[in-house]
């Protein structure tokens, strides 16, 4: 990261309030990298803090289920586009 930059697929992340707090839902530790370099902006791909609550997901959940289950739940929640890309993170 140090030399190229952030390369791969943004973060996936939750607005967990209506301020400025975020949690990552994927690449917690592309993130963690990402500050210790560190680089000024961190792609992400952000559901917002309404979204998630539509879809009735609890995040604690959400986050400690084996990544099948994880995309599976966000399915059944509605965030398909969010189960998308959590698809297509490296294993």
């Amino acid at each position: 990261m140090r030399t190229n930059g952030w390369v791969g697929r943004p973060l996936l992340v939750v607005q967990v309030d209506l301020g400025d707090r975020y949690r990552a839902l994927t690449g917690s530790h592309r993130y963690d990298a990402a500050t210790k370099v560190p680089l000024v902006q961190i792609p992400c791909t952000v559901i917002d803090h309404a979204t998630w609550l539509r879809s009735g997901l609890n995040f604690k959940t959400v986050l400690h289920l084996p990544e099948p289950e994880r995309i599976a739940e966000l399915r059944r929640g509605g965030l398909h586009d969010a189960a998308d890309l959590c698809q297509e993170e490296p294993g």
